[in-house]
């Protein structure tokens, strides 16, 4: 085996030092998102080296191309450890004593507030479970438990180019995730038995649906809302969190296995019909975790003139795709030229074959270039980190804490791409939660902004 690049050692020493020093500063204001942003970042790009055969690296791409890609994570990794510095030390200024007496308060409210909020997130995903059924054919058995019918379900199916009803389905859809999601985080914060005891009967019948879909993506957007709230609130011991994790680390890896492996017979049919032999997928290497290769793609691209630089074009097309198709007939698609360069095909409806993840670094360069780009990505991280951190010092509210916990978890999948396709469902949970504030507040419920 070829040996690991110099480039390769120092990034990791970089994240193990960086790592070092937050966890020493644990109470400033940005470090756990900090933490989070570095381990996606080790996660996407020096995982992709260590889990990919180094050979088959050195075999595909220039060394040219993985040196510059080695070099772009330092500068990442740095640069975001830098700028996040500063914008951590302006938040902590405008920490102030009130804030304290405001905790004081939200924690008396605690636990009665995310009752009420429970109940409100559970009598709306259950209008939009029907919704979703009317817009399926009402499909219940196949969206509830997929591996009890042959017949797989889209419960917000709509064309890529959809029409005037198209951004309100995805919008459903974005919603859905997200309800799902805050069950497991119910399920874990709630110190009420009957709360946990729902919680958990809705994870049972709200998160096959997507487990037994193709998107790993989603499947991780639904789940890691209740896991980053066990790792850092619940009470079980340092022991305990790691095996309980080691386990979650090896299921996740031989379902993703197997479900890469399914995508073309259907999840839910394959499991019905042959099952899932666990030793099989085990040792078993999926797709998926290429950001690295991705990387030096993009960067062979630009040495050999094949990529013009976009100077913002790109994130400005993610920015506004928000914008249904319907009031903007011709915004732009996102993602189809890479692809195009990456071997997709293109059909006469402008439907590519298959779309290709440029990676949080490769968006960057591809946008800005091989070096101004990913002080762009590091600027990008350092806002988001910021913006996250207003959540994550009110977690004594119960709105805030659920948002933040789902801002995080989106985190980790934004190290595919940065781009509100992972965002919406933390976006459109935040207009959610605010209207149920703004009911709240109607009301003259307690719950403080």
């Amino acid at each position: 085996m070829t040996p690991l690049p110099f480039m390769f050692f120092v990034n990791i020493l970089t994240c193990i030092l960086l790592s070092i020093n937050i966890l020493v500063n644990w109470k400033k204001p940005l470090a756990i998102i900090r933490l989070t942003i570095i381990a996606t970042i080790s996660f996407w790009y020096l995982g992709d080296i260590i889990y990919t055969d180094n050979n088959l690296i050195n075999d595909n791409h220039t060394p040219l191309s993985i040196e510059t890609s080695l070099m772009q994570i330092f500068i990442i990794l740095v640069s975001y450890f830098i700028i996040s510095s500063l914008f951590e030390k302006k938040l902590y200024m405008k920490i102030s004593l009130s804030q304290k007496d405001a905790i004081k308060v939200e924690q008396q409210n605690h636990e009665q507030d995310l009752i009420k909020i429970f109940y409100f997130i559970l009598y709306s995903w259950l209008i939009l479970f029907f919704i979703a059924q009317y817009n399926s054919g009402f499909k219940v058995v196949a969206s509830i438990l997929p591996p009890l019918s042959d017949d797989y379900v889209n419960l917000w199916r709509r064309g890529r180019f959809g029409g005037a009803m198209g951004f309100l389905i995805s919008t459903g859809g974005y919603i859905h995730i997200f309800l799902s999601s805050m069950f497991g985080l119910f399920f874990i914060i709630s110190k009420n038995r009957k709360i946990k005891k729902y919680s958990l009967i809705m994870i049972c019948l709200s998160w096959p649906y997507f487990f037994f879909g193709v998107g790993r993506n989603i499947m991780l957007a639904v789940s890691l809302p209740g896991i980053i709230a066990y790792i850092i609130f619940y009470k079980h011991s340092k022991v305990q969190k790691t095996l309980i994790l080691f386990i979650l680390l090896i299921f996740f890896h031989i379902w993703f296995s197997f479900v890469l492996s399914a995508r073309k017979s259907g999840v839910a049919h394959t499991f019905k019909h042959q099952g899932i032999d666990a030793s099989s997928y085990a040792n078993k290497k999926h797709l998926g975790l290429d950001m690295f290769k991705e990387l030096c793609y993009i960067n062979e691209f630009i040495n050999r003139g094949d990529i013009e630089l976009k100077w913002g074009q790109g994130y400005l097309a993610q920015a506004l795709n928000i914008v249904p198709r319907a009031i903007w007939p011709n915004k732009p698609a996102i993602g189809i030229d890479y692809s195009l360069l990456r071997g997709a095909t293109l059909s006469s409806e402008n439907e590519v074959s298959h779309t290709v993840s440029l990676g949080l670094i490769g968006q960057g360069v591809i946008e800005f270039g091989q070096y101004l780009g990913c002080f762009v990505v590091a600027w990008l991280l350092s806002i988001w980190s910021y913006f996250l951190s207003h959540f994550w010092h009110k977690r004594y509210n119960i709105l805030y804490l659920t948002l933040f916990l789902v801002g995080l978890s989106l985190s980790f999948n934004c190290g595919r791409e940065i781009t509100l396709l992972v965002l919406f469902p933390f976006i459109f949970g935040f207009i959610f939660l605010k209207f149920y504030e703004k009911q709240s507040r109607s009301r003259n419920r307690v719950l403080v902004w």
